[in-house]
């Protein structure tokens, strides 16, 4: 099996979405947010450097962008929870997506990456767009999963206080969580516990 990574529901993993309270947000701040964006390989470190400048310098400013990168994880993770149940994401949710996928776009570019080769490329940041940079390929990574042939394996995990989403990349789509060696395994231990209690 080979296991997909797309940075959209990595993303959407950043909090707890079974439990009642969000004490699990892991977003808890901008400089949250942009470790995340480095550890998930998505913000270079120069642009995270910048990020965190800028930051420093405007933290009013910093704070709007992390409650758009909530709002946002809200929007991808409704689209794709939705899409994982069988469902219609909703419109409100396609909207907000929609609205950093233009943004992002526009700071995307064609560039050659040899002969007769050609790669998306994010251009160099403008004054003040260190901020938002880090939202740009989250919302690009929707867009291109949502539009893929991959869409149609998103799902959710079957795992007890899980939720998270995944792509099941098995080859008959028989995956039911989100990891084998957590979700999976305690789904197996129950199972084993209730069927030597039946026994019993």
């Amino acid at each position: 099996m080979i296991e997909t990574t797309w940075a959209c529901l990595d993303f959407t993993k950043t909090v707890g979405w079974e439990a009642g309270d969000r004490r699990d947000d892991a977003l808890v701040d901008y400089e949250a947010l942009v470790a995340w964006a480095e550890r998930a390989g998505v913000l270079p470190w120069a642009d995270a450097t910048q990020a965190r400048e800028q930051a420093a310098a405007q933290p009013l400013q910093a704070g709007r962008v992390l409650e758009a990168a909530i709002e946002l994880r809200r929007a991808v993770y409704g689209i794709f929870s939705a899409l994982g149940s069988g469902r219609e994401p909703a419109a409100g949710e396609l909207a907000t997506l929609n609205a950093h996928v233009s943004e992002a776009m526009a700071h995307l570019e064609v560039r050659a990456s040899g002969v007769g080769r050609f790669d998306w490329e994010w251009r160099a940041l403008e004054p003040g767009e260190a901020l938002t940079r880090v939202l740009w390929p989250v919302a690009r990574s929707a867009a291109e999963l949502l539009t893929s042939d991959e869409v149609r394996r998103v799902k959710l995990c079957e795992g007890d206080d899980c939720g998270w989403l995944f792509v099941d990349a098995s080859r008959n789509r028989s995956r039911r969580w989100c990891d084998m060696s957590g979700c999976g395994n305690l789904a197996k231990v129950r199972r084993f516990r209730a069927r030597h209690r039946g026994e019993a």
